[in-house]
Formats: structure tokens, sequence, C-alpha cells
């Protein structure tokens, strides 16, 4: 005895708009650039959905090959203006140190409405030569929450929090012991 089975598929592009747009604000930003090649009105609909672009997740090894690299600008570009909360996610590859620093500034140039980062790591050291520190305070003066999941607490300059005036939520993990964190305990509160 054989029984049919009926399979229904339900095509994307037969969604109403609105049950559309948040399906698909379910995917990273990586899948978005491919679905947005499949077709003109996925292009579009892609694109033109500012609410897709809110919230990136990042490799900083994302900037090592060229290709990568212009493909980040080009979105950075589009739709760095729509961007409230970037999250980058720790690899152990190769020149990551540089490669969150270049990371950083080109988000910095790029989205200026940013209000929320988790960051892997962030030193205060001066090598390489720009403060990647001083560079996350200096360029985004409106952050709400910053996530430092590994500080290297041997780095001077944990003061400059403090110029995050409208810092809300701060989650730092040291790689270092109990006398660091009373560190920043009394730099913090010597600043409020």
């Amino acid at each position: 005895m054989e029984f049919e089975q009926s399979e229904t598929t339900f095509a994307l592009l037969d969604l109403p708009t609105l049950p559309l747009l948040h399906t698909l604000s379910f995917l990273p930003h990586s899948s978005l650039l491919p679905l947005a090649a499949s077709c003109k009105f996925l292009h579009a609909t892609v694109h033109n959905s500012s609410n897709l672009w809110r919230r990136l997740t990042l490799l900083p090894s994302m900037l090592i090959l060229p290709t990568t690299t212009q493909s980040f600008i080009t979105v950075l570009r589009k739709h760095g203006g729509s961007v409230r909360a970037v999250k980058v996610k720790f690899t152990e590859e190769r020149g990551m140190l540089e490669n969150l620093q270049q990371l950083l500034a080109f988000l910095a140039a790029s989205c200026p409405s940013l209000v929320h980062i988790s960051l892997p790591y962030l030193t205060a050291f001066n090598h390489p030569p720009t403060n990647q520190l001083r560079l996350l305070v200096n360029s985004f003066p409106n952050l709400r929450s910053l996530t430092i999941k590994m500080y290297d607490s041997t780095s001077k300059g944990l003061e400059q929090l403090a110029n995050l005036s409208s810092l809300e939520n701060l989650h730092l993990v040291f790689t270092n012991d109990r006398k660091s964190q009373e560190k920043l305990k009394v730099e913090l509160l010597h600043k409020l």
C-alpha cells in the first residue's frame, strides 16, 4: 500500500511585505547580500529596509581579503547610518589586533548612530600606534552599551571610559586579577 505525501512549498516571494521583512530580520547580514543578489525584488527589499541593517555581526578577519573588504565597505557606505549595534566575534587568526583596530576605524567613519558595541578584546596600549580604547571612546561618544570580553588590565587609560557620558551598560572581563578590578572601580567612581 502506497501513501502519497503531498509536499507544500511556500515561496518566499509570496509573503506579504511585513512577514517577509520579519523573516529576513532573522538572517545575519552576511546572508542578506547573497539573498539580495538572487532577484531584483529581493535586492530592492533588502537594500531599502533600514531595519535589516540595525545589527551587524563581524569578524575582524573580514578585512584581510580585498574582495571581502570591498564588500564590507560598500555595505557600510550604503547602510552605515542604520547600524545601531555591532558584535565582533573572536577568532584566533594572525593579525587580529591590527584588524580590530582597522574595523573600529571603518565603523567610526561609517556608523554615526552606533550605540551598542560588543568586542572580543580591547587594549589601551599604544602599540599599534593608535590606542584602541581611545579610538573607541573618541569615535563613539553616544555609546549606551559596551561589552569587552577580554580587556588587558595592565593597560593604562581606563579613565577614558568616563568620557562616555551616555554609557548605561558596561561589561568588562579582565585578563588579570582582583587588583585590576579595584583599579577600574576607583577610576570610574573618581570620575562620577
